[in-house]
């Protein structure tokens, strides 16, 4: 756990005061990964700096663990705590097996558990170690240096990672994939993370927790959720943007709405599928195996327009567009449905179906938080 209590940075400008960070409070518990954001000079990275001591407190005082960090010698500090920073600060004489080993070198590992730990990593970053380990970092893409920037900070497996802006210089297609990458990694470790920007869409996809920071303070701490549909003021609120209720849509799963369906199994009697049909008023019919697994709809008008008496569903079974898994979110439903013209999709875990998602519930709660939207801009 990390703790920032009453933390101030003054600096002297021209003669002029100025406060990087002013008397700020913030509470980062062990495993969370919580975003820094805020506009450009607003002293999230100051905050960062701070943390490792690469700069000094001027009142205040910062615990990890609840050791504060000014009772600790600062180069052992700092060899407990990760540091991924945008321009990823490899050594370029150094291949990328000695950028990885650098700490654990330091520290004291033997030789074999360096290499077993930089081949460990190499493979958590999906680079093949074979392939990269003696390579030297111009040798690679950007993409893949900060991936190993990454793995560098993670060598000697600190307790606390520090992260400024590490994917805000790689294209949005690869950066995507790191930051999903980066995400499923997590997932795993579990480590304390600390970690800034100044993209809320990264922000929102990123964090258990923001801390949306303004002028050397923290203007609201809270979930993704929380600072979307709650914002604290109107600056929060103009920071967000508009549209806060589609942009939830990216931080919800589709379990959330997610119903349970009735189904029938292949090769059932055609005329059995009819009295389905009418008893439950229904248009089309789920079909899985014995498994679970969807293999697709009936229509009620195929079975009408055309069966034989002794005919069984197997042969007018249409096939699935695509289905969903429960870690899709509402936005990636959404997309789904109105790029395939479809109004409903199965949901799906190892293969056995656990319920299905309409688009009329995706109306629903796009309306429920639209309308929280616009009676929260109708007080302001």
């Amino acid at each position: 756990m990390i703790e920032y209590q009453n933390v101030v940075k003054e600096y002297q400008d021209n003669g002029a005061l100025i406060k990087a960070v002013d008397d700020l409070s913030l509470q980062v518990e062990s495993g969370e990964l919580v975003v820094l954001l805020g506009p450009s000079g607003c002293g999230k990275t100051t905050l960062l700096r701070l943390t490792n001591r690469l700069e000094d407190l001027t009142a205040g005082q910062i615990l990890i663990n609840g050791q504060n960090i000014l009772e600790q010698d600062e180069v052992k500090l700092r060899q407990k705590i990760g540091y991924v920073i945008q321009e990823i600060g490899l050594f370029p004489n150094k291949t990328i097996a000695e950028n990885i080993g650098m700490v654990p070198k330091i520290i004291g590992w033997s030789a074999e558990r360096i290499e077993k730990r930089v081949q460990e990593l190499l493979e958590m970053m999906n680079l093949d170690a074979d392939l990269f380990k003696d390579r030297y970092p111009a040798q690679l893409s950007g993409g893949q240096r900060q991936r190993v920037g990454v793995a560098r900070a993670l060598a000697a497996d600190p307790e606390l990672l520090l992260m400024d802006e590490p994917f805000g210089a790689i294209d949005p297609i690869n950066r995507k994939e790191i930051q999903d990458q980066f995400l499923h990694l997590q997932d795993k470790l579990q480590k304390t993370i600390i970690f800034v920007s100044h993209d809320i869409q990264e922000a929102l996809k990123m964090g258990d927790k923001i801390a949306l920071i303004n002028n050397g303070q923290v203007v609201q701490f809270g979930t993704p959720e929380e600072i979307l549909l709650e914002p604290a003021n109107d600056f929060v609120q103009d920071f967000v943007g508009t549209e806060r209720a589609m942009k939830a849509l990216d931080l919800v799963q589709v379990t959330e709405i997610m119903h349970e369906v009735e189904y029938k199994y292949k090769g059932l009697a055609v005329q059995d599928a009819l009295t389905w049909f009418r008893k439950k008023n229904n248009e089309y019919l789920l079909i899985c195996n014995r498994d679970q697994k969807p293999l697709g709809y009936v229509s009620h008008q195929d079975l009408v327009d055309d069966y034989a008496a002794e005919a069984v569903i197997d042969d007018y079974i249409r096939d699935l567009y695509t289905v969903l898994h429960p870690q899709d979110t509402l936005k990636e439903a959404l997309n789904v449905m109105v790029t395939n013209e479809v109004t409903t999709l199965c949901v799906v875990e190892e293969g056995a179906l656990v319920g299905v998602v309409k688009f009329a519930d995706l109306q629903d709660y796009l309306s429920k938080n639209y309308r929280r939207e616009h009676q929260e801009l109708k007080k302001a």
